[in-house]
């Protein structure tokens, strides 16, 4: 069967580890160039490397108990027989500790990259144990004109999946087994922290989970992928290993998505073209936290194998260059640490994503009708003289299903599951900052409910203020919370609001929470809240539809529209024309981009 791309693909497509002092580094504190990359944003297991002339610099940190080394070493060629190598360098390291050097970087112009090894050594039972943290994964190339990391074919492809809109809280929940949520608890314990979470349940996966090397590939093999069964088990494959780590950060409250890919355990070739004409043969999760999507897999990070009916913790593989066959060699760590929140630009080397989360490339069959003998012909010339015409007429018209790869984004605007294109990119940063509780995140046109507000508002102080919840945020001014403001909510976020005089009841004792607000409500409130923050504003913009508004209106309209943010936005502008629409509707986005920008300002 004919197999094409559609044109909207081709067009978008253009170790043991201590918990201690981890934290996440945020991806843009470390943007990547054509001379620089850093493998992994978490703080204690990174390589940072950097090309300066004709030397690679490395620096980075490693957590990993009697840690006495690490070298980093280049290869000339593509292929394991056509390897020689080229320069190494072994630096001493210590645990928890940062690690720095260099080494000479010798590939010919035009010539073969040179392949990145970053390797450690720790005790042993017999000496010591040299150990990979990343091998043929990583390549420099001299185009000539200097030295510089070659990108994956795959790395804009991801980029664009990795950019896309996908809403934290619709990757909650689910129907998690009890055993599954009682195992997470009991690997978690007390840490709170939702970072490290995600880190100790990754490595409990990877170091308690087997990949079956029996069942897979074997379809009469008694293959277990439910996180349940792999619980029990304790053997599985790629999706066994995703699955099952989902299921153990949602039942920490904690967004998490399974990610197909497809994926290139050996590179011999790091400018091979992007090649989406074969489906996704593996499987790795994503999870949110600190405000971005943390990307980790298990599969990779697990040393151990069940084979021949056996379980075999840790070890590793080595390959006889002549004979090109892999043998497995058991002992070493079970856990290993370069796929845990792995840099894109690493990742792309070996992972090609094909569908996150809401979005992503399917395969779909498309169905074309066939009235008459020539238009039938007319499509498939080629094999025209192998076709019975009389048998052809006799069933027309005749239908032809063809197999195609399809790009399909299933949030959008229309059913709320994504911002306008205008607001999108205020929310992006929004979301990064910790400002779209999950509550808010739907309806993003919609008009919001004074009581949403309430929560978009005392969130983004308790953000800023660092308080844990609402009446920690009341502690910070004096307050406590009180009980019985209202008769028709007793919502901790409309207490809080209320008591720091950022909005008010509508009388009688109520606050009538799932009213809308219009827009000139939003900059009093807004007003009030940037009162909190001991903010004064700039002089308010003239509108031409504020005359013979109350008092109330026009002192908060010329306040929000007088505070900018430092890149210069007002708080809250017109809607265009020199119009405010006072009376109009104040939205789910729109209160995001507001309260986001009333959280800048200084």
């Amino acid at each position: 069967m004919k197999r094409r791309m559609s044109a909207l693909l081709l067009i978008l497509a253009l170790c043991l580890v201590s918990l201690s002092a981890a934290r996440a580094a945020e991806p843009e504190d470390a943007p990547s160039s054509p001379t620089h990359l850093r493998t992994n944003y978490c703080d204690d297991n990174y390589a940072d490397l950097t090309i300066r002339g004709g030397t690679l610099y490395f620096t980075g940190r490693f957590t990993a108990p009697g840690l006495s080394s690490v070298s980093v070493q280049t290869l000339i060629g593509g292929t394991l027989d056509e390897m020689r190598s080229s320069e190494m360098a072994i630096v001493p390291a210590v645990s928890g500790e940062t690690f720095s050097g260099s080494v000479q970087l010798i590939s010919e112009p035009g010539g073969k990259p040179e392949a990145v090894h970053i390797g450690y050594t720790v005790p042993a039972d017999e000496g010591i144990d040299s150990r990979s943290f990343v091998s043929d994964r990583l390549f420099i190339e001299n185009t000539g004109e200097g030295f510089r990391f070659v990108q994956s074919a795959n790395l804009e492809h991801n980029r664009f999946l990795e950019g896309l809109w996908l809403n934290p809280a619709d990757m909650l929940g689910g129907d998690i087994p009890e055993t599954v949520a009682a195992q997470s608890d009991a690997v978690v314990g007390s840490e709170t922290d939702a970072y490290r979470i995600l880190r100790l349940l990754h490595d409990w996966v990877a170091g308690n989970i087997y990949y079956d090397h029996d069942s897979a590939g074997d379809d009469d093999g008694c293959l277990y992928t439910a996180p349940e069964d792999v619980l029990r088990e304790r053997r599985t494959v790629c999706a066994g290993y995703a699955r099952l780590l989902v299921d153990l950060i949602r039942a920490q409250g904690i967004p998490a998505i399974y990610v197909t890919c497809g994926a290139k355990v050996f590179i011999d070739d790091p400018y091979a073209p992007l090649d989406l004409s074969v489906s996704g043969s593996h499987a790795y999760v994503e999870a949110f936290a600190n405000g971005r999507w943390v990307i980790m897999d298990p599969t990779w990070d697990s040393e151990n194998r069940y084979e021949d009916g056996e379980f075999f913790d840790g070890g590793y593989y080595i390959m006889d260059e002549e004979s090109g066959v892999r043998s497995y060699v058991p002992g070493g760590s079970p856990v290993g640490t370069y796929y845990f929140d792995i840099s894109l630009e690493a990742l792309s080397f070996s992972h090609t994503i094909w569908y996150r989360g809401t979005a992503g490339y399917a395969r779909r069959f498309e169905w074309t009708t066939y009235d008459t003998l020539e238009a039938f012909l007319d499509a498939f010339p080629e094999e025209a003289d192998a076709w019975d015409l009389d048998a052809l007429r006799r069933e027309l018209p005749i239908r032809v299903g063809e197999e195609v790869l399809v790009f399909e984004d299933l949030s959008s605007p229309e059913n709320g599951k994504r911002p306008s294109d205008w607001a999108l990119e205020e929310c992006f940063l929004a979301l990064r900052l910790g400002l779209i509780p999950f509550s808010l995140q739907q309806n993003y046109p919609s008009p919001i409910s004074r009581a949403a507000f309430c929560r978009a508002v005392v969130n983004m102080l308790e953000v800023r203020e660092g308080a844990a919840d609402a009446e920690a945020l009341l502690e910070n001014h004096g307050l406590t919370m009180g009980s019985g403001l209202f008769t028709d909510t007793d919502d901790p976020d409309v207490c809080a609001a209320n008591l720091l005089g950022i909005v008010n009841g509508v009388g009688g004792g109520l606050f009538q929470p799932e009213k809308s607000i219009s827009r000139q409500e939003a900059a009093a409130m807004l007003m009030r809240a940037a009162g909190v923050m001991g903010l004064t504003p700039g002089e308010g913009k003239a509108f031409s539809d504020t005359d013979g508004l109350p008092a109330w209106a026009q002192e908060g309209i010329a306040f929000v529209s007088g505070l900018t943010a430092p890149d210069g936005k007002a708080v809250m502008g017109g809607t265009g024309g020199d119009r405010f629409s006072p009376g109009g509707d104040y939205t789910v986005e729109q209160a995001i981009l507001t309260v986001c920008r009333l959280f800048l300002c200084q």
